[in-house]
């Protein structure tokens, strides 16, 4: 019986189809770069999947053991149209090369003159999520702030501060790189124009390849820069809303041959905004009550400018040159009534406090880029050196009332404020990649960064008919010094369905500061400290994949946050920063599931969880007299976990339905030493966008934005919405734009924080800012321009022939 069965096998091995082999190599079809990680599938004569591969990093794939005869090859890649080859035909022992396949990107037109490329309002990358502001149509004509609004999984909260899933300590860059500018992250939000911003990118758990700041993750805002393509184009701005803002714009670019170009960004604005705020304070052994209104008028104009050349020294070697100015002036008037009764009906006493301010910050930044691509493919070396300067001037002059119960004066005096201070940092970075085989990858690089702070306040006090004074308390003569110096190596690599990126980065930390008003007490620290990650992607089939990843980072404290200033927010508050805070230290954790289906829907599950290390926190202290006293401190450890969706869906050609969705559950172990600092609580978030062509010269976006209720150290937030509609209409073949603009429909974009510490203190704050907007904003499109002959000829060439400048997702019509 074995005999026979041994025979039956060597038999059945004879007459067995002969195993072969399909290879081949997937490239763009414009730039001829190579495209990794795209699908190849292979199926039978009636349409059958028998058998699939993934791109690796160089673009080739290889499949093997497939039994001889005809096949149909689809080979397909996001933001790419699907390319199908016909009777395809394997033979016995045949190793079948297919060659270079070009993919051609989806939109796009491969005529003699006319390329159009439509960016996807998001495209989803292996470590990055891509928003292209240039698709949010309810962004034009308004600021950084609009536009990150409207970005899934980001939120703005009232204070100026930025939050990624509900965590605020996110590090927010321009062009991967850190700038002054958000050394006041508030000021930044309303100062940089909406229509300089060609994408935001969310990176929501970054490789040892990024700096290891922000506990949140990296927002990285991308600028717009010049189009690669010879001759002249650009576009003007101009629009207005109501109540008030009006702004304009230019965005130009010249390119006088294949070796030179010039690109200029420029946008300006003026507004007047409003906000108030009212404030409820009682004590549970008391009858006594504590009760602000303010509203504040502010006028703030900017000016933002960026300006460069890049020159090509060869194909291979390029420089760019790129110079950016903001500069603008804050006026405000502040205006506060605080009522202080000893019982609800009975008025002990209340104050009047009016602000009269003008702030003016300044920032330059230069950035000079070398680039340089070697023979090999996929080899490269990128060498960056920046410097910035920031400054800023602030006037502030305080009249202050107090009035007893039957509103007779009391007392009187002025305070003013002067502030000056400024900072100046700069970064050198060097990154260089280079492929090993055909499949993998090590990418190595240095970044260094210095920051010299330096800000000084010397007040005074006047009550009325007395002699002017300087008052102590409240001044300051604080300076710093911060250096990081960070190493890193990634290696990436991919084996039949897995790919996977290891990374360690080793970063150099020292602080040191000064602060005059605590007898030049000296602040220092320094330490070393290793952050590693790591990457495994899994290939399910040709349309998803599983990806995990791990990563250690740190949360060191701001400058707001050491600083050893008292600041009087009104007479009943008051806070100071904490020089001897320590970092945060933190384990991230992801695990996503990324599918892509039908024709562009694309469906993103994730779950993470982050372990911290002494968070960060303010911490609120009640007295017993009514009043609060603020300071950020350093709590044990806590941790967040939470799940977040994103779908994008495509009803149609022209009609997409992007829904973002993000839950999560925050736990804080405070100190033992202090009450009230234990914490467990939920919150969440919910944005839905929809984008609708209404022909061709049609576009409506919709989207709906709404928070639930969240619980913070010692209170909680309560839950609140908001919607914008926008409207574009285009004319003059797509060269002029007009877009109508309503944000804030409902007027509901309001917070309300309640601290509800039984038995001691109830309070509750309401803050109500002007984000109810409608307007018009007009652009217009300069139609592109060839230079001469060159022009012409490169309108009858062949695709293969045309100019390099073509290359990119930046190419369009012209």
């Amino acid at each position: 019986m074995k005999l026979l069965l041994a025979c039956l096998l060597i038999f059945s091995v004879h007459l067995s189809p002969a195993q072969s082999q399909l290879a081949g190599r997937v490239i763009d079809a414009q730039s001829q770069e190579v495209l990794p990680f795209a699908s190849i599938s292979v199926k039978n004569k009636v349409t059958k999947a028998i058998s699939g591969a993934k791109a690796a990093l160089n673009g080739k794939f290889e499949i093997n053991n497939l039994p001889k005869g005809q096949y149909v090859v689809v080979i397909s890649m996001v933001g790419y149209e699907n390319k199908q080859l016909e009777a395809i035909t394997i033979t016995a022992d045949q190793t079948r090369q297919l060659g270079d396949i070009m993919l051609v990107k989806k939109n796009q037109q491969l005529r003699k003159v006319v390329i159009e490329y439509e960016k996807k309002n998001i495209e989803i990358q292996a470590d990055k999520k891509v928003f292209n502001v240039e698709k949010n149509i309810a962004a034009v004509g308004g600021t950084l702030e609009d536009a990150l609004r409207n970005v899934p999984g980001v939120s703005v909260n009232a204070d100026g501060s930025v939050a990624l899933r509900g965590k605020s300590n996110v590090t927010i860059l321009m062009d991967g790189k850190q700038n002054p500018l958000f050394a006041d992250l508030a000021t930044a939000l309303k100062s940089i124009p909406a229509d300089n911003i060609a994408s935001i990118e969310v990176i929501t758990n970054p490789s040892s390849k990024y700096e290891a700041q922000g506990l949140g993750g990296i927002i990285n805002i991308v600028m717009k820069e010049g189009k690669k393509k010879k001759g002249f184009s650009g576009s003007l701005t101009a629009g207005a809303q109501y109540n008030w803002r009006l702004n304009a714009g230019a965005n130009l670019n010249y390119r006088p041959n294949e070796k030179l170009g010039f690109f200029l960004n420029t946008n300006g604005g003026i507004s007047n905004e409003w906000e108030e705020n009212e404030y409820y304070r009682s004590i549970y052994t008391s009858t006594e009550t504590y009760e602000s209104n303010s509203i504040k008028y502010r006028v703030p104009r900017r000016l933002f400018a960026s300006f460069g050349v890049e020159y090509a020294i060869d194909k291979r070697n390029v420089l760019t040159w790129t110079n950016s100015v903001f500069r603008g002036s804050f006026d405000g008037d502040d205006t506060t009534y605080i009522f202080e009764r000893s019982n609800p009906n009975t008025l002990q006493e209340y104050w009047f406090r009016n602000n009269v301010y003008n702030a003016k910050p300044a920032n330059t930044t230069t950035n000079l880029k070398y680039t340089r691509k070697y023979a090999k493919q996929n080899q490269q070396l990128n060498v960056e050196a920046n410097i910035s300067k920031r400054s800023y001037v602030r006037q502030s002059d305080f009249t202050t009332e107090v009035f007893d119960g039957q509103q007779n004066l009391l007392s009187g005096f002025v305070q003013r404020n002067p502030i000056e201070g400024g900072n100046i940092n700069g970064a050198f970075q060097l990154d260089y990649q280079y492929p090993i085989g055909e499949k993998a990858k090590l990418e190595v690089g240095e970044r260094t960064y210095f920051l010299n702070f330096q800000s000084e306040n010397f007040p005074t006090i006047q009550f009325y008919n007395q002699a002017e004074q300087i008052e102590t308390i409240l001044k300051n003569d604080f300076n710093f010094l911060q250096q990081v110096h960070g190493l890193y190596a990634n290696y990436s690599s991919s084996y039949q369905d897995y790919s996977f990126q290891f990374g360690l980065r080793g970063e150099y930390f020292r602080y040191n500061g000064t602060a005059a008003q605590l007898g030049n007490a000296n602040f220092s620290t320094d330490y070393l400290s290793l952050f590693p990650s790591a990457f495994v992607s899994k290939k399910i089939n040709s349309q998803s994949d599983l990806n995990l990843n791990y990563s250690r980072r740190v949360n060191r404290p701001d400058f707001f946050q050491l600083i050893p200033f008292i600041r009087v927010n009104s007479p009943l508050d008051t806070s100071i920063g904490n020089p001897g805070l320590n970092p945060e230290f933190i384990h991230a954790f992801e695990l996503a599931y990324n599918k892509r289906y039908g024709k562009d829907n694309t469906f993103l599950l994730s779950a993470y969880y982050q372990l911290t290390d002494d968070i960060i926190q303010q911490y609120r202290r009640f007295n017993a007299d009514g009043s609060t006293f603020t300071q950020t401190q350093n709590l044990a450890q806590g941790s967040t976990m939470g799940m977040e969706l994103t779908n994008q869906y495509y009803v149609s050609k022209n009609w997409d339905v992007t829904l973002n969705a993000n839950g999560f559950r925050n736990i804080i172990n405070g100190d033992a030493g202090s009450n009230n600092q234990n914490f467990d609580g939920y919150g969440g978030l919910l944005k839905l966008i929809n984008n609708t062509g209404i022909g061709q010269d049609w576009q409506l976006q919709v989207s709906g934005t709404y928070f639930a209720q969240k619980v913070i150290v010692q209170g909680k937030v309560l839950g609140y919405g908001f919607a914008d509609l926008a409207l574009k209409k285009s004319l003059l073949n797509k060269k002029l734009n007009i877009t109508l603009l309503a944000s804030d429909i409902f007027n509901t974009n309001k917070t309300t924080t309640v601290f509800d510490l039984f038995p001691q203190q109830y309070q509750r704050t309401f803050r109500n800012e002007q984000t109810r907007f409608i307007g018009i904003n007009v652009q217009y499109v300069f139609p592109k321009t060839q230079n001469g002959r060159k022009g012409r000829e490169a309108a009858n060439s062949k695709f293969k022939n045309r100019d390099e400048n073509l290359k990119g997702e930046d190419s369009e019509g012209f």
